[in-house]
């Protein structure tokens, strides 16, 4: 059976969401894939919970993952690591408290992007995100499947 790592070496993508983040207690994410360092994030630290209304993130830029996003509402309790980034990761977007949001890097062949947030919705509970996350989450797996078409149409 071959590993996360095997499949990005030969060209996989692989998306990251919260608690995968592989150093933290419970990360599922270990072995050559953390000891090897393809995470585009590496954890500090446990995962924080903040309670505020409608959290800032600082602005997106034109990149393919952000294709079809006017805004990314993180909803009124949002949960994030405290990260650092990769030294050959991209940061390409981060919650305005300083701790990032989006980051990816090319791996050998493949793409791997972490997103740190939790991936439900407000759908399941009116207190999670309610903006832009869907988007980028479809972003994210088209871009590590290295497709380029945009999200824009997806959800209409």
């Amino acid at each position: 059976m071959k590993t996360a790592a095997d499949y990005v070496d030969g060209g996989g993508g692989v998306v990251l969401g919260l608690f995968s983040f592989g150093t933290l207690p419970g990360g599922c994410a270990g072995g050559r894939w953390v000891n090897e360092g393809y995470n585009p994030l590496i954890a500090k630290n446990t995962a924080q919970v903040e309670h505020q209304d409608h959290p800032q993130v600082k602005p997106f830029n034109d990149h393919f993952l952000f294709s079809g996003i006017q805004e990314f509402n993180g909803g009124r309790m949002f949960s994030y690591h405290q990260l650092t980034l990769h030294p050959s990761a991209e940061l390409m977007a981060e919650w305005a408290n300083g701790n990032p949001l989006v980051a990816y890097r090319q791996c050998k062949e493949g793409r791997v992007v972490s997103l740190n947030f939790w991936p439900v919705s407000s759908t399941t509970n009116p207190s999670l995100w309610s903006k832009g996350g869907d988007f980028l989450i479809t972003n994210s797996l088209l871009y590590v499947a290295n497709l380029s078409r945009s999200c824009s149409s997806c959800f209409e």
